[in-house]
């Protein structure tokens, strides 16, 4: 159904401009990025997730999920900025911290993380590629890539358009 409604070949075009508008408007390259963050200021955007994290979640939930002994529920008096914030509160905040978010400094762990999806969206669009390599599902499709065959393929190409050219 998916295949016959979203990618019918009638559709198909207009969504590859409308996708290919959206990424490069003007149809140019966007702006560069940003500079990235200073270390007070993605310590601060992480405080800030691990705390939208933390929101989502009844505390005694929070206290039981990330393994938080109760303590006293006096609030924080440090500099003020964690008015209403208790001691518990703060340290379910640094377990999400450490424990949910500091994977991503890893930049080994965010490399397999990419090519984890990058698989699972290619053998969502290719589900043959669970099992054969791309190579093998070419050889079955009868095309050939080694180095030989390329040049053959583009010889076979070329004088085939040289032929119905001159016909």
């Amino acid at each position: 159904m998916i295949s016959t409604r979203i990618f019918s070949p009638s559709l198909l075009p207009p969504l590859l401009l409308q996708v290919r508008a959206l990424v490069f408007p003007d149809n140019t390259i966007g702006p560069p990025p940003p500079p990235p963050p200073s270390p007070e200021e993605a310590r601060l955007i992480r405080s800030k997730a691990a705390s939208d994290l933390l929101s989502l979640f009844p505390n005694a939930l929070g206290r039981k999920f990330f393994a938080v002994v109760s303590s006293s529920n006096k609030t924080d008096s440090g500099d003020g900025g964690g008015v209403g914030v208790t001691a518990e509160d703060e340290e379910m905040r640094l377990e999400v911290e450490e424990r949910v978010l500091g994977w991503t400094d890893n930049a080994e762990m965010n490399k397999y993380l990419v090519y984890a999806i990058l698989e699972y969206v290619v053998v969502r669009l290719i589900p043959e590629m669970v099992d054969q390599t791309p190579s093998e599902l070419l050889a079955e499709r009868g095309v050939s890539l080694t180095d030989g065959d390329i040049s053959d393929i583009i010889e076979v190409q070329l004088n085939g358009a040289e032929k119905r050219s001159s016909a």
